[in-house]
């Protein structure tokens, strides 16, 4: 379990505002720590950070997003941060022994209203987090949570209210019962008159018996820490990039690229966790191609919903992981993102606020083809547009997608256009010159 190769122990902390899991969670680590390498982690602080950004930036206040953001949409920021972050970080993960969550995604079910919030979508990207070992849900008396919470002017006393804010923590914690209940790794902690030492202490020694682990726990080598993204960031090194419709040739240039390129380059593709988290979802559903299938069972909305958070919490990764590349070079940028920008209608206003935080790359390469020339393309490997749409249809939805490019395109600066009828290893050449320093 403790394996530096391994994934991590993995354990997270749930219950009411005011509980005091913070504090038990550092007390936690600092006795773990003198036997392991721990990590004291959240869901999602980068989407955090970008709701507060975009409360500010509409009303003034960074809190404003609770009220300006509809609690589905919030949650679907959290979740599929959990799920991203979890990936592209998976390799730095490894080098800890035990990971500490201050909450899990019970947390926003229990605020949210019925399935109405919580909804299909919702519960798939909850099934797609990573499975954590044990849960320990702290629970203390409501009225004890609410004066903690008062006394420190927490800002959810505040938008509920001095009067109500312990029978709001009394419903939630109703409603932690109801989630929690039968859930096999949830371990029960009642903090009722005791000492933060005192918990943490039987916390501790639930995970070594629970894991049966006693003293297993070690210390690694030291080694150069990658610094976890707190916030939204972007990397110090150029971005490149090369869009284009479908058929143009973007994978085949890609993959070139690849081949040719050194580790001084790192090549990337836009939101890859939930492309492939979608995809695999269609290939589980037993239709083929599994591209045709995400269509059917989720809707464009969600999907690109979910491509624009994915996207920006890949950059913030990218900015605090390890890596010797002078640049980055992007399959897909943001302008693939604007084609399905009119599918957005909830919470539009924050996802054009999101769409805004892509930073300009240094040079975007767009691969500009005849949507004639492109549908024979995609009808010759039997593409799941030619399957779904027919030739006549693909041919009219690239030249929606070639007019969409060229608006969008024409307000950028440092856009190359490459011509793709041209040999793939010409374009490549065009591009590795392109990204000369």
């Amino acid at each position: 379990m403790f394996d530096p190769i391994a994934s991590p122990l993995r354990i997270a902390f749930e219950g009411v505002d005011g509980v005091g899991k913070s504090t038990v969670i550092r007390a936690v680590r600092d006795r773990l720590s003198q036997g392991s390498e721990v990590l004291v982690d959240t869901m999602a602080p980068v989407m955090l950070d970008l709701l507060k950004r975009y409360g500010q930036s509409v009303a003034g206040d960074p809190q404003a997003y609770w009220t300006r953001v509809s609690r589905r949409t919030k949650t679907q920021c959290f979740l599929t941060e959990g799920i991203a972050r979890s990936r592209y970080l998976r390799d730095d993960y490894r080098q800890f022994d035990v990971i500490l969550y201050d909450r899990w995604w019970q947390t926003f079910r229990v605020y949210s209203k019925g399935n109405d919030e919580f909804d299909h979508r919702c519960r798939f990207l909850a099934q797609n987090l990573p499975s954590v070992d044990v849960l320990f849900y702290l629970h203390n008396d409501p009225a004890t949570c609410a004066a903690r919470l008062i006394a420190d002017d927490d800002w959810l006393v505040r938008e509920v209210g001095v009067d109500n804010i312990a029978g709001f923590l009394a419903v939630l914690h109703t409603e932690y019962r109801q989630v929690l209940d039968n859930d096999r790794s949830v371990i029960d902690i009642d903090t009722r008159g005791r000492s933060v030492d005192d918990i943490a202490d039987q916390i501790v020694q639930s995970i070594a018996t629970r894991l049966k682990v006693q003293g297993a726990l070690r210390v690694q080598a030291s080694q150069d820490r990658v610094t976890f993204p707190t916030k939204f960031q972007l990397p110090e090194m150029p971005i490149y990039a090369v869009e284009g419709m479908d058929g143009a040739g973007k994978t085949t240039v890609c993959s070139l690229l690849r081949s040719e390129q050194s580790p001084s380059v790192d090549l990337c593709r836009l939101s890859e966790v939930s492309l492939a988290m979608f995809k695999q979802a269609g290939t589980a559903a037993g239709r083929l191609p599994a591209s045709a299938a995400i269509r059917e069972q989720f809707e464009d909305e969600f999907r690109h919903q979910t491509y624009i958070i994915d996207g920006l919490v890949q950059l913030s990764c990218l900015a605090g992981g390890r890596t010797f590349a002078r640049a980055l070079f992007f399959d897909r940028w943001f302008p693939a993102f604007a084609l399905y920008q009119d599918r957005i209608l909830s919470d539009r206003g924050l996802f054009d606020f999101l769409l805004s935080m892509f930073p300009q790359p240094e040079t975007l390469f767009y691969i500009d083809l005849d949507p004639g020339i492109a549908t024979a393309r995609l009808r010759e490997r039997g593409d799941w547009m030619i399957q779904s749409y027919g030739e006549t249809g693909t041919r009219d939805r690239l030249a929606r997608m070639r007019d969409i490019y060229s608006v969008r395109i024409a307000t950028m600066g440092n856009v190359r256009a490459l011509d793709g009828q041209d040999l793939p290893a010409n374009l490549v050449d065009q591009i590795t010159r392109g990204m000369a320093p």
